[in-house]
């Protein structure tokens, strides 16, 4: 498995200006980086996965099939586990409390 450090690579801001990490017959990694307050539109792409985002570091996802990951796609939230190497399987997908 690749991996980038986000922070050093250098992209202009808005979704406007995706930067293409890394590209092969069977993915395709894509950095998109936002403007405060600015939220990426709806778009269509042949290819996908789901995956989980922390500080920045993108997370595989093992069983893509849980049905909650439609469901909160896009949202923060918690989530809870199994990590194995580079993957964590999903058990668990909440919405945060609010205080």
């Amino acid at each position: 498995m690749r991996s980038w450090n986000l922070h050093e690579i250098e992209v202009e801001g808005g979704s406007r200006s995706p930067v293409v990490l890394d590209s092969d017959e069977a993915a395709r990694a894509v950095l998109i980086v936002l403007d405060p307050n600015q939220s990426l539109g709806d778009h269509q792409v042949k290819e996908h996965a789901y995956v989980l985002v922390v500080d920045g570091k993108v997370l595989q996802i093992a069983n893509q099939d849980n049905k909650d990951l439609a469901t909160h796609a896009g949202h923060t939230v918690r989530l809870t586990g199994e990590m194995k190497g580079s993957a964590i399987t999903v058990s668990k997908i909440e919405m945060p409390r609010k205080n």
